[in-house]
């Protein structure tokens, strides 16, 4: 399995315990990858490794650069993860909202700005999609205008302090653990009904493993599809990934075409 990430190295306890459950790691850096004229894809000027799966690593905003590069992967037979709909969908956050809604999951009131608007006191901006590191969570002070330069639409929601942000890593269907941003909280448990949602976000998003964020009322503000794992849980977020991959796997080989609703699509 190739692990793409900014830095090449992956996550060290995570690969840890992967190497453990028997799989081999390979570190791939974004910066290395060359498109060849003839369409092929290499890494430092040599071939591909010979590979079965991907693991993405890359933060969602850098997706829409980095999107030929992904589909090189799936068009040859390789299997990524998150798949390619959850990365494009997590790098709109407008196409995240609205799966959000059509799973019928209770969310936070937003609605689209654009550059050159300004934003009300007590509410909170984040780009909607391409570049540019998002701001959820941030709390903007009064009549803040946002770039004339920056994507459009971004969108506007009431505001969340980062300390209340609850996040769950969901992995193939289950929640492994729940980490808060709020140091003066060392505990918080989510209700069975907040662990479900949080399940559904990530099968609304087809993704295989995400960090759902929420509010500890539960109303769902966004997911990551490239979460940081904290170390104590590394090993059990190895062991359902594994699961999720080999299923994956089992399934393409078998030659499925849509594992999940709505669709996730598999080129072999």
């Amino acid at each position: 399995m190739a692990i793409v990430d900014r830095t090449g190295t992956g996550q060290n306890d995570l690969n840890r315990h992967l190497r453990v459950l028997g799989v081999e790691i390979v570190h791939l850096d974004p910066a290395n990858f060359t498109v060849m004229p003839d369409r092929n894809l290499e890494y430092r000027s040599r071939p591909l490794p010979d590979i079965d799966a991907v693991l993405w690593r890359l933060p969602s905003e850098t997706y829409p650069a980095m999107e030929g590069i992904a589909r090189h992967f799936e068009g040859n037979g390789i299997l990524v993860a998150n798949p390619l709909p959850a990365l494009e969908t997590a790098a709109n956050q407008r196409d995240t909202m609205l799966r959000f809604y059509v799973a019928g999951l209770r969310t936070q009131p937003s609605f689209g700005i654009y550059p050159g608007c300004t934003v009300p006191a007590g509410m909170t901006a984040r780009p909607a999609s391409g570049p540019g590191e998002p701001v959820t969570g941030v709390r903007l002070a009064p009549a803040v205008s946002v770039p004339k330069d920056s994507c459009a639409p971004w969108i506007m929601s009431a505001t969340v302090d980062p300390f209340d942000v609850v996040r769950q890593l969901v992995v193939d269907g289950r929640v492994v653990c729940i980490y808060l941003m709020n140091p003066r909280r060392s505990y918080f448990q989510p209700s069975e009904t907040q662990t479900q949602a949080a399940v559904a976000a990530a099968e609304a998003c087809d993704a295989l493993i995400a960090s759902v964020s929420s509010t500890p009322a539960g109303e769902i503000i966004g997911l990551d599809p490239a979460p940081v794992i904290p170390a104590e849980f590394a090993e059990a977020v190895a062991a359902d990934l594994l699961i999720g991959l080999t299923r994956l796997l089992r399934e393409r080989d078998e030659g499925a075409t849509q594992l999940r609703p709505p669709a996730l699509r598999l080129v072999r």
